[in-house]
């Protein structure tokens, strides 16, 4: 009996840790491909490295590269995220004077701006990365003064704790731990029925 339960209780360490790993992979390819609408009003954490961009109404644009996503503070906080759509691939980001985020896509060669709620605006040009200025092309770094208090990772403390299951290091890593101790389990278990054939037949010492 003690045998049994130890053995499921094992399988289910194992699965927990694979679920959990599969489950970050699946998370991040979803929000960086099609994340749904709902999304838009929750905070996700940004990734370490991200661009910070300034508007001219002191509003502050996070742009994560990682995820493809945009997140808008204000003066209460969080107010909105969207997504870019910018296929995976490297971008250069912006804003332009009217406030767009402006962005052009290393994958695409395309320059595209969205308005302060991420709706896309006017048409698609062509554009070439690490080229700035100009009407078609990514405006110069802004200088606007950032006037809201913009968190490192998140200002909500679930956004904050989910922060390390974000990165494709922490799933590959909690998939391997998943089969390591998988592999651990098999061999302890094999050690523990070899030695209980060994003493089979023995005579008893009383």
């Amino acid at each position: 009996m003690y045998r049994t339960v130890t053995s499921k209780t094992q399988r289910n360490i194992v699965i927990c840790f694979v679920a959990v790993g599969m489950a970050c992979f699946l998370a991040q390819g979803l929000i960086s491909s099609s994340a749904p609408d709902f999304l838009n009003a929750i905070e996700l954490p940004n990734s370490l490295g991200s661009m910070r961009l300034a508007a001219p109404d002191g509003r502050v644009f996070i742009v994560s590269e990682p995820l493809g996503r945009v997140q808008r503070y204000g003066p209460s906080g969080f107010e909105r995220g969207f997504q870019m759509h910018a296929g995976g691939g490297p971008f250069d980001a912006g804003i332009s004077p009217s406030g767009e985020v402006v962005l052009c896509l290393g994958r695409s060669h395309e320059l595209v701006r969205f308005d302060q709620n991420g709706v896309e605006t006017g048409p698609r040009q062509s554009c070439a990365r690490n080229v700035w200025g100009g009407d078609d092309q990514i405006p110069f770094l802004s200088h606007y003064t950032a006037r809201v208090k913009v968190p490192l990772i998140a200002s909500s403390w679930a956004a904050a704790l989910a922060f390390p299951f974000w990165r494709p290091f922490t799933a590959w890593s909690l998939i391997v731990v998943g089969l390591l101790l998988s592999h651990y389990f098999r061999l302890r278990g094999a050690k523990v029925d070899s030695a209980g054939h060994s003493d089979i037949g023995k005579p008893k010492v009383t």
